[in-house]
């Protein structure tokens, strides 16, 4: 793939940009995925400066409606203005981006005026009635970081691995080579999960139920997820997407899982999350493929639902603390989709430092209730398929 940093094109030439990123289709075609069903547990120094709320966000759209920021070809709408130029270098002092353009569905804030879903005081009032906490709760600061996701950044040094399948889930050809850094674990849990980012590949990859066997020194993973750095994001079986070879978990973007620790210490997440409540609707939305089919209730939000905290909250005047107002604030700015059943309460995770050897890093800073302040009912669901 032909690599292009820092360009300004006319609508034309950024399509056929897009269309050189987007590369041939796999013929193995990629329309089935592995069940991801995780779940919680807690614990609560340090201070954060806070980064700007909605208005303040950069790549802000004041787009009304579905504004089609997922769409292979976004130069060709004037309206969205989503032909921003690659993003090949981090911004000073914050993390560096997994997204190769600037704005994406992903990591551009919802405008203020987005459209709200006409069955949202319904869908709320199930998931008030249908999870066991009224608040969202937040996965894997606990001590052990269990349930949180270990995410791990490879280099050129790293050494390459072929990925056994230790399951029937199909497995994209890119886990035939994969760079692991040395001392990787995956989170400790049935879920093994686990999330590389190989930055020099231009690949990220997310492992379910991930395994090194140190006496034969090989890994494995039931299925596996991919993603290109160079490409909008969007799974590769719907027509939004600009790479075919995009895969996995049903349509979320790997560096949606978890609430990283450099992005809260930062100040900022700038861009969606992904939440998991107690079971989702048999039915799914943009920008997700599949769903795990949990509940025939109507009521019942489906997958790929994006959801946000109402503008109208205050979270300045919540008493929340620093790194909590930091969470919170992506909430209210960029919103979270609904991608799993956690058979529980509504959960969101954050990065698993322990796993990572690092040890536990969110003592003090994030709890499993650092959001309870937040009821349900001061949150809103976008318009279904908002963005497609």
């Amino acid at each position: 793939m032909q690599r292009i940093d820092r360009v300004l094109v006319s609508a034309f030439a950024s399509t056929l940009l897009f269309a050189q990123l987007a590369g041939p289709a796999n013929a193995a075609g990629h329309f089935s995925d592995p069940d991801w069903k995780p779940l919680p547990k807690a614990s609560g120094r340090g201070q954060t400066a806070v980064r700007s709320p909605i208005d303040a966000v950069p790549g802000r759209s004041s787009v009304q409606g579905h504004t089609g920021f997922a769409s292979a070809a976004p130069a060709a709408s004037a309206a969205t203005g989503l032909a921003g130029a690659p993003n090949g270098s981090s911004r000073a002092g914050l993390p560096v981006s997994p997204f190769a353009w600037s704005r994406t569905y992903w990591n551009t804030a919802l405008p203020a005026d987005a459209p709200i879903d006409p069955n949202s005081a319904s869908f709320i009032s199930f998931l008030k009635s249908d999870n066991t906490l009224d608040y969202v709760k937040i996965s894997g600061t606990t001590s052990d970081g269990k349930w949180g996701t270990p995410v791990y950044r490879a280099g050129k040094r790293d050494k390459a691995y072929v990925i056994v399948n230790s399951c029937s889930s199909y497995q994209p050809p890119e886990f035939g080579s994969v760079r692991i850094p040395g001392g990787a674990q995956p989170d400790p849990t049935s879920d093994a999960s686990m999330v590389v980012d190989d930055r020099t590949a231009g690949l990220i990859y997310s492992f379910w139920q991930a395994s090194y066997d140190s006496g034969s020194d090989t890994w494995s993973a039931c299925g596996g997820t991919v993603y290109y750095r160079s490409s909008n994001g969007i799974v590769g079986s719907l027509p939004e997407s600009n790479e075919p070879r995009n895969y996995g978990h049903r349509g979320l973007h790997p560096f949606t899982y978890a609430v990283r620790y450099d992005e809260v210490m930062s100040g900022a997440i700038d861009h969606v999350l992904r939440i998991m409540v107690n079971t989702t609707q048999c039915h799914h939305v943009f920008p997700m493929s599949g769903d795990e089919c949990g509940s025939t209730d109507q009521d019942d939000p489906p997958e790929g639902t994006r959801i946000r905290i109402k503008l109208s909250v205050d979270l300045h005047g919540l008493g929340l603390s620093p790194q909590a107002l930091v969470v919170a604030t992506a909430l209210q700015t960029y919103g979270a989709v609904i991608g799993d059943q956690s058979g529980a309460s509504v959960e969101l995770k954050v990065e698993n430092m322990v796993a990572e050897g690092k040890g536990w890093l969110w003592d003090g800073l994030l709890s499993s209730g650092a959001l309870s302040a937040i009821p349900l009912d001061d949150f809103e669901i976008i318009q279904l398929g908002y963005g497609s």
